[in-house]
């Protein structure tokens, strides 16, 4: 028999929130390529490298900690609407950090870029959560963002030899304008609201 109409919105739902959290973690996910390239674009120490790295990662937890903490202002844009933002927020950090000149704003473009990623997730886990059935839905979730990690690490590298640090960076954004579409799927809010 056939799927019902709402668990076949439930599916498309789901694979939204797994397609927008997997895009946005793409980076951190990456992390080693990343890393490298901007290293070698920037001639940075190691020292360096842990300070950019930390800026990605302090933005995702301060992306994500910012939604869990500010539940009226989630509530009141509506999960669809913080996703877009998290993506707007995302793509304009890469694309800070194609420009990018020095460290200081290389830092500062990592850390926007991760304040946006961290935004995306967020949204992404509590529609996952909200889900029929969240255990396989955050099993498919993880199962697929370290899909595309271990991916992502096998094909960065080249087209960032190919393309340069900046080519590699607007191909980011590019992938993340991919996740803007699935958004639309998502619920406005939690479905006990």
């Amino acid at each position: 028999m056939a799927a019902s109409i709402p668990a076949r919105r439930g599916l498309f739902i789901m694979l939204a929130a797994v397609l927008l959290g997997a895009l946005c973690a793409l980076v951190v996910n990456t992390l080693p390529v990343f890393l490298t390239v901007l290293a070698r674009t920037f001639a940075l120490s190691e020292q360096e490298v842990g300070y950019v790295a930390l800026a990605d990662m302090g933005g995702i937890a301060v992306g994500t900690i910012g939604c869990a903490l500010s539940p009226r202002i989630v509530s009141s844009l509506g999960w669809r609407k913080v996703a877009f933002a998290g993506i707007a927020v995302f793509i304009t950090g890469n694309m800070l950090t194609t420009q990018a000149a020095s460290f200081a704003p290389l830092l500062l473009s990592r850390a926007v870029t991760g304040i946006g990623g961290g935004m995306a997730m967020a949204i992404a886990y509590a529609v996952i959560a909200d889900g029929v059935d969240s255990a396989r839905d955050l099993a498919i979730f993880n199962v697929f963002q370290l899909g595309t990690g271990a991916i992502g690490v096998r094909l960065l590298g080249p087209i960032a030899e190919m393309l340069g640090p900046k080519g590699l960076f607007e191909i980011i954004c590019g992938l993340a304008i991919c996740a803007i579409p699935p958004c639309f799927v998502l619920p406005v809010m939690h479905s006990s609201s």
